[in-house]
């Protein structure tokens, strides 16, 4: 940016954390999940028991020709829990388990079935010697284990249906993650679903379907691989799973992002007649849209300042995040909001009509007011539109 005037680093995160779009994580999430059924047979002296457990497993990627997938410890080992009474000899049996996954949609509704072998070795690698055959790694004594499938491309079983996630050396991200996860304050801690907590608890049998929760658990892996580092956020204080949670019971409300967030560069003549800002997409491809929160300027004096002040912009690569009525423009490098800054610095008009903008953002109305009091840039000739004014002062309140 060429001027030296930085109003947007103290509010940075905030915004781009509220910029997220929960709505579009999940529903990335789910085409990498996949349906998951455990069953084991607890052999007695008897009568043998069959027990199931459903949920789901998250396709994080490919590595060394194996699909790593994100699973519950709960959904591989019956003996995770081991919460079945035991049988007249006081002990559970546990026969060989299998595991069944298939495609949530139902276009491969009978699903592919393995059996489950444990890797000894925390740092071996698994060699599959049949295709019905699937290795798991526990982290510690954690209820998360990643299991590793004899599947050579990035595809569910060579079909287009389920893609992963993408992520590179997918055992090394997951084990960071549960390795910052689990220590806290030089205590160490362990992290166990839901669905294995309430069995610990109850230590009743359970023969019914179970979901630990791994859909949410595979959209805090998108927001953490994808979107977080794309927008520069490092750590959200916890609010982006609570969030997810709030769009999976179905409770959140508000303007929301209408996608995940892309990447631009401005291009053009950067300010349209019309107001609307031009740039290139990650595609290649040309777009023009309004800044969201922001009056377009004048063809004047105006709108060639806020046009200058994009122009500082040109070789910066942006982040995009669209919105009903305008897009964030973000620089994650620069922790700067366009924006805010435009409103902040008296450039640009306060838009404040798109009330539930505003109402997801309240930084942008008190930076106009901000501009206002302190007479920055072009805002000190706006004081005497008493409705400009006063219409700001009301919403930043």
């Amino acid at each position: 940016m060429q001027s030296p005037l930085r109003y947007s680093d103290a509010v940075y995160d905030a915004l781009a954390a509220r910029a997220i779009s929960p709505t579009a994580i999940l529903e990335r999430a789910k085409t990498s999940t996949l349906a998951a059924k455990l069953c084991a047979r607890e052999e007695d002296l008897l009568f043998d028991d069959t027990y199931c457990h459903e949920g789901h497993a998250v396709y994080l990627g490919v590595e060394d020709g194996a699909a790593v997938m994100f699973m519950s410890h709960y959904l591989v080992s019956m003996a995770y829990t081991d919460a079945v009474k035991g049988d007249l000899s006081g002990k559970n049996d546990w026969a060989e388990h299998s595991l069944t996954l298939r495609d949530p949609s139902g276009r491969h509704a009978g699903g592919d079935k393995y059996t489950l072998h444990a890797i000894p070795d925390a740092a071996a690698r698994p060699t599959f010697s049949d295709s019905a055959t699937a290795y798991y790694r526990t982290l510690g004594d954690n209820d998360v284990v990643l299991v590793y499938f004899p599947i050579a491309n990035d595809t569910y079983f060579g079909m287009n249906v389920v893609a992963s996630l993408g992520i590179e050396d997918p055992t090394v991200f997951v084990t960071e993650k549960i390795a910052g996860a689990t220590s806290l304050f030089d205590q160490d801690f362990v992290l166990v679903s839901r669905a294995a907590f309430d069995e610990f608890k109850s230590a009743a049998k359970s023969k019914g379907s179970i979901d630990p929760g791994t859909i949410k658990v595979a959209a805090v892996l998108v927001a953490a691989y994808y979107v977080l580092p794309a927008l520069g956020i490092e750590t959200v204080g916890g609010g982006i799973a609570g969030v997810l949670g709030d769009v999976v019971s179905g409770s959140a409300s508000g303007l929301w992002a209408d996608a995940l967030p892309v990447g631009i560069q401005l291009a053009g003549t950067l300010l349209l007649d019309n107001g609307k800002v031009d740039f290139l997409g990650e595609d290649g491809k040309r777009a023009a849209r309004m800044l969201l929160a922001v009056m377009p300027g004048p063809a004047t004096v105006e709108g060639k300042t806020i046009e200058r002040f994009l122009s500082g912009f040109r070789a910066t690569s942006l982040q995009s995040v669209s919105f009903d009525g305008g897009v964030l423009l973000l620089d994650p490098a620069g922790k700067l909001n366009v924006n805010y800054e435009l409103i902040a610095q008296g450039l640009a008009r306060l838009d404040t009509s798109n009330a539930d903008a505003l109402a997801r953002f309240p930084e942008f109305a008190q930076a106009a007011q901000a501009a206002l009091d302190q007479g920055r840039g072009f805002a000190k000739t706006w004081e005497s539109d008493s409705a400009y004014a006063q219409a700001v002062a009301k919403l930043s309140r």
